[in-house]
């Protein structure tokens, strides 16, 4: 293979030429000796509802690069096929890759079946790209990012617990740089709401009549070990190394 392309899957090479391919003749042949690689010529073998006269890899980025919408290269595992069609979901399983690609004229995946042959020392591939008709399909993020009204949450939690820790270890007295810190963290709106919530929650108590906050009750083995760390004279970059 060519020093000066990365090693990845074919069907990420093809994802990736796949919008380029169709610039010019040399980009076109730039992208089949890239997806191509040292492999033999690799062939296309589509199903019968698949438009268009495809039974090569040329063929297959002449059509698609005039026609594809969005294009995507998935790389499934077993027991973790997000994203991946289910008409082709087994096949895509096995080879652990597989393109999709979006048209006018429906959307598409291709997985490539490989086959070895030659000696050990000596060894070639045949590839061939099964091309399926499947549900459309679109990009999208699969995290648990949450919504912002989430994040606004967990940030007034961590206020909360962060400013109670301190404050119940006497962090005021020990370090008199931080008093004034912790009296603006209880002074913010933030710390406000962020009392209201927990005590709806039941998750902290309200502070008491005399104005004290709760102790360490309820905090995770983390939230302890940075309140301790702190109190005992830490900086935050220290803190954060432990």
């Amino acid at each position: 293979m060519d020093p000066a392309v990365l090693d990845l899957p074919r069907s990420v090479h093809l994802a990736l030429w796949l919008p380029h391919a169709d610039r010019s003749p040399s980009a076109a042949e730039r992208a089949l000796a890239v997806i191509q690689g040292e492999d033999e010529p690799h062939t296309v073998t589509a199903d019968e509802d698949v438009p268009g006269t495809l039974s090569s890899l040329a063929e297959l980025l002449n059509t698609w690069a005039r026609e594809a919408v969005a294009v995507a290269a998935v790389l499934p595992v077993p027991g973790d096929v997000g994203g991946v069609p289910a008409p082709v979901s087994g096949d895509a399983i096995d080879a652990g890759e597989c393109v999709l690609v979006s048209t006018p004229e429906g959307s598409f995946a291709a997985v490539p079946q490989v086959a070895a042959f030659g000696s050990v020392a000596d060894t070639g591939y045949l590839v061939d790209w099964r091309v399926t008709r499947v549900p459309d399909w679109s990009l999208a993020v699969l995290a648990a990012v949450g919504s912002l009204p989430d994040a606004e949450r967990d940030l007034r939690t961590a206020l909360i617990t962060a400013t109670e820790a301190l404050d119940s270890l006497e962090v005021a007295h020990w370090r008199p740089d931080a008093a004034e810190a912790l009296a603006a963290l209880r002074a913010t709106p933030l710390a406000d709401a962020a009392q209201a919530e927990l005590a709806a929650l039941g998750l902290r108590d309200r502070p008491g009549a005399d104005g004290s906050l709760p102790g360490l009750t309820g905090l995770t083995p983390q939230e302890m070990q940075v309140a301790t760390l702190v109190a005992a004279g830490l900086s935050n970059r220290e803190t954060a190394a432990s």
